[in-house]
């Protein structure tokens, strides 16, 4: 962990809560080696097509909370001396140019962050993990994404600081197509429903 994170120090004004307050948390310890972990957090805007724009952030509201909280019995011992701090900001699938303006708002709100959950669709972790666009405006956090497939952000050098929790859509359908070979199965359908 590098010296600057350790020493980050939030304005009450700049920081929001999960839950949209604006009270800065306390340390979980007082000991003097109690860190803040920033972490910036790109959910889908309420005008999603998905229709499910806050269900994401309220997961990752409630994890936060249940590892910030170090007396309740779930993961006490994980991050011990540490507390989450997270901003929020409006992502949306597709959205032209939203993505890029929500990540520049958590670099003003959150400076340091570290790493960003979200944004959901590979056309937003494109247009904000991409190398170019990151050197231009020098972030480094790594992107986590629940929900990007697209092939093309498995290019490391193109795309550094990426982390996803599934595999792209090249490696799911040679999954699809070795399951049938292993089956025997000689005819299959598969349906798409994009609401």
């Amino acid at each position: 962990m590098s010296q600057a994170v350790s020493q980050l120090v939030l304005p009450a004004a700049s920081y929001v809560a999960v839950d949209g307050s604006s009270k800065a948390p306390e340390l979980s310890s007082s000991s003097s080696s109690a860190l803040l972990l920033p972490l910036g957090v790109l959910c889908e805007d309420s005008d999603s097509p998905k229709k499910t724009p806050r269900e994401a952030c309220d997961h990752i509201k409630h994890a936060v909370e249940a590892l910030n909280d170090k007396n309740d019995g779930w993961y006490d011992e994980l991050l011990p001396n540490h507390t989450i701090v997270t901003a929020v900001r409006s992502a949306g699938c597709g959205v032209e140019g939203l993505t890029r303006s929500a990540w520049l708002e958590l670099q003003a709100s959150l400076p340091g962050f570290t790493a960003v959950i979200g944004p959901d669709s590979s056309g937003d972790v494109e247009a904000v993990a991409g190398r170019e666009w990151r050197a231009s405006d020098g972030g480094r956090a790594v992107v986590i994404s629940a929900s990007s497939t697209a092939p093309t952000l498995s290019d490391e050098s193109a795309y550094p600081n990426v982390a996803r929790t599934l595999a792209n859509d090249t490696q799911i359908s040679a999954a699809i197509a070795a399951l049938c070979v292993a089956l025997g199965w000689d005819r299959v359908a598969l349906i798409h429903d994009n609401t």
